[in-house]
């Protein structure tokens, strides 16, 4: 998506992730992947495992947005002011701006997230939430902030509207959680109760 022309015209590269192009949404995807098949051919309750799964995705993403900022990638745009992160000579962000300042749009995101973990820690612990809400909270609360700070960002493409690919992937991922939520409270709500059980007969004497 952030370099089509090229991969159209080496299409054996797409699957080289060895070669980078990696995103943290498409590596979150790929883990639900892998995730279904394991719990399918095992027979695992995949709602209450991926309510398990959520604190630990997103405080992993933030340790991740930490490494962005170590390697000078993920960066934001230039702030046009004093405020903001200067990169040294030899990061991505240095190559693209030089030594201009930029929005710190990886270390917000990592912040955000340290918080959505706390979020998740508090539903999880304190509030009894049906299955499968909790891992649909993460998808909303992540994708909502993920969109915002894309605003920031000056390493990505922007299309249609001036989105980069991440917000346009966001909208729908958002979508699909509050969806599936509904259907959830839906199936909850129409699944018949188990009526009280009859008395055993009596004894035989």
């Amino acid at each position: 998506f952030f370099d089509w022309s090229f991969y159209a015209a080496h299409p054996a590269e797409i699957p080289a992730i060895w070669h980078g192009g990696l995103s943290l949404q498409g590596g979150v995807a790929g883990e639900l992947e892998a995730a279904v098949i394991y719990i399918r051919k095992y027979r695992l309750p995949f709602w209450e495992l991926a309510d398990l799964a959520a604190p630990g995705l997103i405080l992993a993403q933030s340790i991740g947005r930490d490494a962005n900022l170590l390697n000078g990638d993920a960066f934001g745009d230039p702030t046009h002011g004093p405020f903001g992160i200067l990169y040294p000579p030899g990061t991505v962000a240095y190559a693209t701006f030089g030594s201009r300042p930029l929005w710190p749009a990886e270390v917000w995101e990592g912040q955000a997230d340290v918080i959505i973990f706390v979020i998740l820690l508090f539903l999880l612990r304190w509030r009894k939430l049906p299955s499968g809400y909790l891992f649909l909270a993460y998808v909303v609360l992540y994708n909502g902030v993920r969109f915002f700070l894309e605003m920031l960002r000056g390493d990505s493409p922007r299309f249609l509207f001036g989105w980069t690919a991440a917000q346009w992937t966001a909208l729908p991922a958002i979508a699909a959680a509050l969806i599936t939520a509904a259907v959830l409270a839906w199936r909850r709500r129409t699944k018949p109760e188990a009526g009280p059980s009859e008395p055993p007969p009596p004894a035989v004497r």
